[in-house]
């Protein structure tokens, strides 16, 4: 008999067979992903406890499983990260590596990232690591003069040009200009 319960926000999972009891942490505080992850390790406990085989660190996930764990953990991040995670993940289980070079970098570097967690998490038993995480084409763009001007002059209210104005000359972001 198996039980599933949550001690300081992380799911347990513990095992009983003839009076002999196991508890293995399974890592995460969501419990869609704790039951998940449990039907894996229960059968795998339960085999130790009967027979004494040696219980796997490993579950050998799919990469699909492998990428809803790894987005249902709490990793700390901000709302926009996990968007592009999840995106970026969900775009190469549907359709593979992109042809924008750039994109491809950025799903490679998400993949990567994801199956390292996965191997430190014990969810697979070898990390995969895709090449090119670091080779995208950083693009340049320059306004011509028509553009200049009308980003520069044509802009109503004046206010709001002066603000324009400080923005293109300071080359300043727009989460600092905010």
């Amino acid at each position: 008999m198996s039980t599933l319960f949550q001690q300081n926000g992380t799911f347990y999972l513990t095992v009983n067979y003839k009076g002999t009891r196991l508890r293995r942490s399974l890592g995460t505080s969501d419990l869609r992903t704790a039951r998940s992850l449990a039907k894996h390790k229960e059968s795998q406990l339960l085999m130790y406890l009967i027979g004494g085989v040696r219980e796997s660190n490993h579950l050998d996930l799919p990469l699909s499983d492998l990428i809803n764990y790894f987005l249902a953990h709490n990793h700390g991040w901000a709302a926009n990260t996990r968007r592009i995670y999840k995106d970026s993940l969900n775009h190469y289980l549907q359709h593979g590596f992109p042809d924008n070079k750039s994109y491809r970098a950025m799903i490679t570097r998400c993949l990567n990232r994801c199956y390292k967690w996965g191997h430190m998490e014990g969810l697979i038993d070898k990390p995969k690591y895709f090449k090119g995480g670091n080779d995208f084409e950083a693009r340049t763009r320059v306004f011509n003069d028509d553009e200049i001007s009308l980003i520069l002059s044509d802009i109503k209210p004046y206010q709001f040009q002066l603000f324009v104005r400080f923005a293109y000359y300071t080359g300043t972001r727009q989460g600092e200009i905010r």
